[in-house]
């Protein structure tokens, strides 16, 4: 690995493969430029469709007009213009990075580990660095320091509607406002914190994003600019045409790309169909061959429909197999084995066998001229640089469309990968070391080879990926393609108990994300497929699960019923099992406000468990009397309690060692008992304030360190009770509008319903009534749940407290 630039030099990872003939943009050129000389922005999007151009007007700002570094092969611009785009030289970055999130490997991990890298110098080991959040925290700080500029292009391949290892994108022009939002929301908790942080921060640097949406992390945030991309002016469409070599006025040319839309890809397509057009090559006559297309074509994607029907035969095979690679080739892996499909020999069976066999050709055409007459054609990019081949998404996937032997070529990848592996090594130092298993993962399951795949899943990748890197939603990507027909069929595996199996890691995966309500409707499939195959103990299981997430979204009586279901199963498995599903309804009936019911269930689990000797279902169950005891207002007892178990949960419990979510609630509750007797005693709570500290501390480096989304709002607001109790109500504030952000992302309701009752109490102790009011409201209404008798009675019956408060008018003497 060759080491890194270091900073005032720029680092490209990787460069930006620009296409020849780049015209025009002055004004969003001119925009950029201003924004990073004079803005007061932290953080600006430009934002547009597939095939705008975002990414090659960001590129040529960063080298043309940023680092004054010649653009090859762009149209010549008068000197006037590219003086007006021109950053001056005294208000150069200190260093600039460019990360592509098109890269396979380009994750938003990925990312944190090389900005630090590059920015931090050769002292900064990011690998030192455990979590994700003190990485972000980091490189904030290295952002707020310097002047840098980080340019974090396609960065909707990190947003939950993107991820994943499909080929080319999806589109969301269908979707629900709701379901919109949802698609817009990172997938990856740091993405969202850093996006949101970065917006919200006194930043010397400055971000440039480009993407076909805006991250919802973003929306209303005043340190966010955006730029709506749109088609290229007329001018620069008609410079673009002639130095392609198209012939014509430039009324026809304005004519055939105002057709168009001046679509930038749609352009470049165009004007390789008319300058390779055998009859009248170059010719702006030719355009009108584009308005024949069929029109059971969408629009958007009828030229290039047309332009992949004018290739000849031989280079729309090869394109159609290229486009099945999910990353960039190169040029001479390309070459060769193509030769070897030509010639029968001299490359391994495997890399021989990836591009398939390829009917049209039987005359052995000339490679090298197959691959130049695609780039000619604005259908292949490549990279000078690397000697790398590149298909626009837009591109790879009507190309992949228009594969008919998908199985067979994959299969041919998957038999290269195979052969380039070693199956027996385990040197995973960072997730990206998993990239080359994860494309033989996705091969296979393209290949058809859905046992094969998953057993790749589940023996190789998700353990790695759950339990060393926390990436939860890789794990969600892998189990998602082995459901072609959509994520509500069942997996396409013979056995049904695997179909269970990766039913259930799904569903968790989802959990594990912060998206209950994905998990729960996954969960749903994987009870269904339990009672189909008679394995209660999963059955049970999953009826847990599936009701511990309803419980965070407020569905109280979805929740209840399925955690009884769940306690019948039990009974006939074990004390174990029963106590699972017993132990999780002590929890829905504290927050019903039953605590009679709630003390008989938590007695009869205890029993259970003793009969068991598990000792950390113990532990767990001792966590809900210290909530108990604290809603009782039975401070000193739930103090005391808190104290055991937080011993209790520092120990290795037989046959399973420490379990650190139970580390962490336990540090946490202790915090919560201890703020609880501080408040209680406002004039002799320093030692309780201090001791407090100390513990949520330590919980919120645990949690975050393991990406526990769940418990995550709970340290959040403890954290924002002790600056209260302090004093310092601009702390309290953040700090509960933080433990807000988390809990709404992953529409954790009951949370919200806690979150909204301090930020109530918080705006009404600084006389800010319609403030109090508006929080009390937002926290009677997530309380609420399916209405008395299932809501969050405690949640409820203080927000329902706030808000009369907040009503009482207040009168001056």
């Amino acid at each position: 690995m060759q080491p890194l630039p270091q900073p005032p030099q720029p680092h490209f990872a990787p460069p930006y493969p620009l296409q020849e003939h780049f015209a025009g943009r002055t004004s969003e050129r001119q925009t950029l430029s201003e924004w990073w000389a004079f803005g007061d922005v932290p953080v600006l999007a430009v934002l547009g469709s597939a095939g705008m151009g975002k990414s090659a007007l960001a590129w040529a700002w960063v080298q043309r007009d940023v680092l004054d570094i010649p653009l090859p092969g762009s149209v010549e611009e008068p000197p006037v213009v590219s003086q007006a785009c021109r950053v001056a030289v005294s208000e150069r970055p200190d260093g600039v990075l460019w990360w592509c999130f098109q890269e396979p490997k380009a994750r938003f991990e990925a990312f944190l580990d090389e900005a630090l890298a590059y920015l931090g110098g050769p002292e900064l080991k990011p690998a030192e660095i455990l979590s994700g959040h003190e990485k972000v925290e980091v490189l904030l700080t290295l952002l707020r320091e310097r002047r840098y500029l980080l340019v974090l292009d396609a960065l909707e391949l990190e947003l939950r509607g993107y991820a994943g290892l499909s080929v080319g994108g999806r589109g969301d022009t269908t979707l629900t406002d709701d379901a919109r939002v949802d698609f817009r929301t990172c997938a990856d908790v740091h993405a969202a914190s850093f996006l949101r942080r970065a917006a919200t921060s006194p930043l010397r640097s400055r971000l440039l994003l480009t993407g076909r949406v805006l991250p919802h992390e973003l929306d209303g945030q005043a340190g966010v600019r955006r730029q709506r991309l749109k088609g290229l002016a007329p001018d620069d469409a008609v410079s673009f045409f002639q130095a392609q070599g198209v012939r014509g006025t430039k009324v026809q040319i304005r004519a055939a790309c105002e057709a168009h839309g001046y679509h930038p890809l749609s352009l470049r397509l165009l004007a390789g169909l008319i300058v390779n057009d055998s009859s009248a090559p170059g010719a702006i006559a030719v355009a009108g061959k584009s308005r024949t297309a069929s029109h059971r074509v969408p629009s958007k994607h009828r030229i290039l429909a047309i332009a992949y029907d004018a290739l000849p035969a031989a280079s729309r095979e090869l394109l159609s197999r290229l486009a099945a690679f999910r990353t960039a080739l190169e040029y001479g892996t390309i070459e060769s084995t193509c030769a070897a499909l030509r010639g029968g020999g001299g490359l391994a069976g495997g890399l021989r066998r990836m591009l398939g066999h390829m009917r049209s050709w039987s005359r052995t055409p000339d490679v090298r001229e197959c691959l130049n007459d695609l780039v000619r054609r604005g259908l292949l990019l490549f990279d000078q640089q690397r000697k790398r081949c590149e298909l626009h998404p837009l591109v790879r996937r009507y190309a992949y469309r228009r594969l008919t032997d998908k199985p067979a070529v994959h299969d041919g990848l998957r038999a290269h990968l195979s052969a380039a592996m070693d199956d027996g090594a385990d040197p995973l130092g960072r997730i990206q070391d998993l990239a080359p298993l994860i494309e033989f993962y996705y091969h296979t399951v393209r290949a058809g080879r859905y046992d094969e795949a998953f057993h790749v899943c589940h023996d190789r990748l998700l353990k790695p990926l759950l339990f060393r890197f926390r990436s939860y939603a890789t794990c969600v990507g892998l189990l998602q393609i082995l459901s072609p027909a959509g994520e509500g069929q069942l997996p396409r595996l013979a056995a049904p108990a695997d179909q269970y199996w990766a039913l259930n890691a799904l569903a968790s995966s989802f959990a594990l994300c912060g998206q209950p309500q994905r998990a729960v409707a996954v969960f749903q499939r994987a009870v269904q497929m339990a009672e189909r195959i008679k394995a209660p103990r999963d059955h049970a299981i999953s009826l847990g699960n599936m009701a511990h997430q309803q419980l965070l979204l407020g569905e109280l009586t979805a929740a209840e019923l399925n955690l009884r279901a769940a306690i019948e199963f039990g009974r006939g498995l074990g004390d174990y099992e029963e106590a699972l599903g017993q132990r999780e309804l002590g929890q829905l009936l504290y927050y019903k406000g039953d605590f009679g019911a709630c003390a008989e269930v938590h007695e009869r689990t205890l029993r259970l468990t003793e009969r068991c000797g598990n000792r950390q279902v113990e532990c767990v169950l001792r966590t809900h009397s210290v909530m108990g005891a604290l809603s009782r207002g039975n401070y000193e007892a739930a103090l005391d309690e808190a104290r055991g178990t937080h011993e209790l949960s520092r120990q290795a419990f037989a046959g399973h060692g420490k379990f650190e979510r139970d580390m962490i609630r336990a540090e946490w509750l202790l915090a919560a008992a201890l703020l609880a007797c501080a408040e209680q005693k406002p004039r002799d709570n320093g030692t309780l304030l201090d001791e407090a500290a100390t513990h949520l501390r330590s919980a919120l480096v645990r949690c975050r360190r393991v990406n526990l989304l769940e418990i995550e709002p709970d340290i959040l607001l403890s954290v924002a009770r002790w600056y209260r109790l302090r004093g310092d109500r601009p702390q309290a504030c953040d700090n509960a509008r933080a433990a807000l952000g988390t809990a709404e992302r992953c529409d954790f309701r009951l949370k919200q319903a806690e979150i909204h009752c301090l930020l109530a109490r918080l705006a009404l102790d600084s006389g800010d009534q319609a403030a109090g009011r508006r929080h009390a409201e937002a926290a009677r209404e997530r309380a609420w749940c399916d209405g008395p008798p299932n809501c969050y009675k405690l949640a409820l019956e203080e927000a329902a407290g706030l808000r009369d408060e907040a009503s009482v008018v207040r009168t001056s003497v």
